[in-house]
């Protein structure tokens, strides 16, 4: 599409097609319209939505380029229809969504913005965020309006530079707030039982009639244990030959407990158990 554009495709014609207010918010009513039938009920799903990092970008370099150029007249314009919307979006948002927003399951890496807003609780209260969202709106917008055209660009670019580099400052702590914190607070009492470079079997099939774990769940634990235990060798139960005492299995693997083995580690976040299998 780039190395030979259609008309439509150029770099100016994708840039005029989003400086019109009214089709770029019919977009993002046809987004979250497909969010709700998609039955995308997670939290961070209904704030964030999907797939939609590539075109965020030039949409914010262009709107700051409107701030930048654009006449008062079109300033308050605009801007009154961009604070309607989002504030009118806000509204039906909790009002159709609310319970979702409040529930549990938000993915903190989805919403990286928001961590300073959400608390330890990661609830999601839609509509302080969009009043917060519109007040920075209305003074970008005001700011932008009581300077002079010529005089306007380096001025609204320190604007935009400072709130960035203030929300920056402001987000990192909350990013940084148990980053991995799973992944190390779990390896470091497992280096203290496992000999260095020891071999893991990992049987992620467990024969219980009603598993206590998933193999999903054990997948995504076995991939923290690996990232952090580089000095250890994890190899799948069956499918290599390697003799080790030390399995890692569901917390209640029947065959285990047949066998005598011992748990000598538990994880915390998961039934999922460091067993010793005597002879193994």
């Amino acid at each position: 599409m780039w190395d030979d554009p259609a008309p439509t495709n150029t770099t100016g014609s994708v840039v005029s097609q989003l400086t019109p207010v009214g089709p770029v918010l019919a977009l993002v009513a046809g987004q979250t319209w497909y969010q709700l039938i998609a039955d995308r009920t997670r939290p961070d799903h209904l704030v964030y939505g999907r797939y939609n990092d590539a075109v965020m970008a030039p949409i914010v370099l262009v709107g700051i380029g409107v701030l930048a150029t654009a006449s008062r007249t079109r300033l308050v314009r605009d801007g009154a229809l961009t604070l309607a919307m989002l504030v009118t979006s806000g509204a039906v948002l909790v009002y159709l969504a609310g319970d979702e927003l409040a529930g549990p399951g938000t993915v903190r890496m989805m919403v990286l913005g928001l961590l300073p807003f959400l608390g330890r609780s990661l609830t999601v209260e839609a509509l302080p965020l969009t009043l917060i969202a519109g007040l920075l709106l209305s003074g970008l917008g005001t700011l932008a309006g009581c300077v002079q055209r010529r005089a306007r660009p380096p001025i609204v670019l320190a604007a935009v530079l400072a709130l960035a580099l203030a929300a920056a400052h402001r987000a990192r702590p909350a990013v940084d707030q148990g980053l991995n914190s799973s992944t190390f607070g779990q390896a470091e009492s497992l280096r203290g039982i496992l000999p260095d470079a020891t071999v893991v079997r990992v049987r992620l099939h467990s024969t219980a009639a009603e598993p206590t774990v998933g193999v999903g769940t054990l997948r995504m634990r076995m991939a923290e244990y690996q990232f952090a235990l580089l000095d250890t060798s994890f190899v799948l139960d069956g499918l290599e030959d390697r003799q080790t005492p030390y399995v890692i299995a569901a917390a209640d693997d029947p065959e285990l407990s047949a066998a005598r083995a011992t748990v000598v580690w538990r994880d915390l976040k998961a039934p999922i158990a460091l067993w010793y299998v005597n002879g193994g």
